[in-house]
């Protein structure tokens, strides 16, 4: 029997149901595997995963080509629970989950086209290809392709979808191999199948497609991305490449709606947000810095001498923030204490701060270089009670708590000021 008999999908990709004899029955993993006579099953190969589907409507979890050249059918059946209600000899029958065949069909095809654009357009050789569930692939290995290269690329196959153009699988012998002006030549010398795309493709392929061009539906390439060897292309077919228009049509309309902006000037109000945006974060991170300098002032206003003479205070504010803004108050409070101390206190200062935003509780901590407070084992002896997380050395450590209830805000506060005062 040859291989184009025992593998029925070379000759029938649209082949949904058959029968077959087993020859061979295994157990590997506690999975029965099954080899037939013949099958429509396409095993992984080329690119191209298997089929899914049924045999005496068991389900076929995986299809591979051993390493004797036979196809094996992984079923979902634990060995290990039941036995198997297949034998060797039995006629059974299989059936091809359609769905995912056409999609590898459609997209298999895709790739044909897309490749020989590639190649025929700007000179590109297709040197890899991913067909998944979720995203499909080639690379290619020319990385210096621009936009404009990719538009004239994406038209290119979308004319030759639409020219409904014949797709014809066929083997040939070895020596006929001159007869087609094929884009690489076949990794095999035996059992060639090459698959035409009108006059405008040859190409030696094993996997499954459709029979005409118009059946790939459309082609949308999505993204590009930049390898050490090339560029990838992300590209889409048919129905899935439908699903995903209307799924980006749904969002781009959502926001015009939201923006309230007709679709091409979508782009425009787009980019003037991103710059109201930048100016707004530039403004914001300027008034912070004020805010950060008024607080640090009221503060320094606070502060106490412990009996080693340290000068400190610990400060709480309520508001919107952050550990890095209690730092940047607290240092505001550092340097006001440190000019308005003329006699240059021998013990030092330092500051702690508290910000509560009515969740989590902000802390920072910092100390001049001529005190011995060590800030990071005071915030540490803060936090140990609270499992807050922080950090930071000797000048200076900031930190935070989560989900604090306020009524132990005070408590916090009230334990930032004992453990400073004992420094």
């Amino acid at each position: 029997m040859t291989i184009q008999s025992q593998r029925l999908y070379y000759d029938k990709s649209y082949l949904m149901s058959f029968e077959a004899t087993i020859e061979g029955l295994a157990t590997s993993d506690s999975r029965l595997e099954v080899e037939l006579d013949k099958t429509a099953f396409y095993p992984t190969s080329g690119g191209q995963p298997h089929d899914n589907g049924y045999i005496n409507g068991i389900p076929v979890s995986d299809v591979y080509v051993n390493d004797n050249g036979q196809v094996i059918h992984r079923l979902s059946w634990d060995t290990q629970l039941t036995d198997p209600p297949l034998k060797l000899g039995q006629t059974v029958s299989g059936e091809i989950e359609w769905e995912r065949r056409f999609y590898h069909m459609q997209h298999h095809t895709g790739q044909h086209i897309l490749s020989a654009c590639f190649e025929q357009i700007l000179e590109a050789q297709t040197i890899g290809f991913h067909l998944g569930s979720d995203d499909v692939t080639i690379d290619i290995d020319n990385s210096s392709i621009d936009t404009t290269d990719i538009d004239i690329i994406e038209n290119k196959a979308n004319e030759i979808i639409m020219n409904n153009l014949p797709v014809v699988a066929r083997f040939i012998e070895n020596n006929e191999l001159s007869l087609f002006q094929l884009r690489k030549p076949p990794k095999v010398s035996t059992d060639i199948r090459i698959v035409s795309i009108g006059d405008f493709d040859n190409n030696a392929c094993g996997g499954t497609h459709v029979k005409s061009t118009a059946e790939v539906g459309l082609l949308k390439i999505l993204k590009t991305e930049r390898m050490r060897k090339g560029l990838r292309v992300h590209f889409s077919c048919g129905y899935s490449a439908f699903q995903r228009y209307q799924q980006e049509h749904r969002i781009l309309s959502s926001l015009g709606n939201a923006l309230s902006a007709g679709f091409d000037d979508l782009h425009g109000t787009l980019k003037s947000l991103q710059q109201e945006l930048k100016t707004t974060k530039k403004n914001e991170k300027f008034f912070r810095r004020e805010a950060a300098q008024h607080l640090g002032r009221e503060a320094a206003g606070n502060a106490t001498s412990c009996p080693s003479g340290l000068v400190y205070s610990v400060y709480h504010v309520d508001g919107p923030y952050g550990p890095g803004d209690a730092k940047g108050i607290a240092l505001a409070a550092l340097t006001t204490l440190q000019h308005a101390d003329v006699s240059e206190n021998p013990s030092g200062h330092a500051v702690g701060v508290i910000a509560y935003d009515g969740q989590k509780l902000s802390l920072a901590v910092v100390s001049s270089p001529n005190s011995t407070v060590n800030c990071n084992v005071v915030l540490d002896r803060v936090l140990e009670d609270y499992r807050g997380k922080g950090g930071g050395n000797q000048a200076s450590a900031q930190g935070s708590i989560q989900n604090l209830p306020r009524a132990q805000v005070d408590e916090v506060t009230t334990k930032f000021e004992t453990v400073l005062s004992q420094c």
